[in-house]
């Protein structure tokens, strides 16, 4: 699609972070975003009602420690950073063998190809060389074209980041004297 050919083919995330104004609204949202929990509910049938289940495993995954490296926080900040940046965030979910969560990790997206294998969707991931399915990624997608893979917002105004990172670069070099 054109989101593909355009201007981002230049323009990379890294330009865009050094970008001031697309990295202050970068790190707003996903500061934003990283600071509110996330809240596994339980539904009770016979009551008809739901509520936050403080007690399961995925409160403390979601709002404390998702894995033994990583907090919450910055778990929530780099998959928000990922999906702005990047267009997806996926997460790999590991299991006891009772087929309770007992970690999530982030994947690494340029690692990350999704595959559509006679209609079910597959993950490989090249760091690992590991093919996951759909009940072991959590994909997590921004605008998408053909609902498998999202496009950034990066992506998506490449052509007006570019014409700001150019303005920015020609204003630092006209004050600094260097034209």
């Amino acid at each position: 699609g054109s989101f593909r050919t355009g201007g981002y083919a230049n323009y990379t995330q890294s330009k865009a972070l050094k970008l001031a104004t697309a990295n202050r609204c970068i790190n707003l949202i996903s500061d934003s975003l990283a600071s509110l929990p996330i809240n596994p509910y339980k539904y009770n049938s016979i009551e008809g009602w739901k509520y936050i289940d403080y007690t399961s495993n995925l409160f403390n995954l979601l709002n404390v420690q998702p894995n033994n490296f990583t907090s919450s926080y910055m778990f929530k900040k780099l998959m928000v950073v990922n999906i702005l940046t990047k267009g997806n965030a996926y997460i790999l979910i590991t299991r006891n063998k009772k087929g309770d969560v007992v970690k999530l990790d982030l994947l690494l997206n340029d690692f990350v190809t999704v595959v559509n294998d006679k209609g079910d969707i597959k993950y490989n991931y090249s760091v690992n060389n590991t093919t996951y399915d759909k009940t072991q990624v959590i994909h997590i997608m921004n605008f998408t074209i053909d609902g498998f893979t999202g496009i950034s917002v990066l992506e998506y105004a490449s052509e007006v980041l570019a014409s700001a990172y150019q303005a920015e670069t020609h204003a630092k070099n006209f004050f600094s004297g260097a034209m």
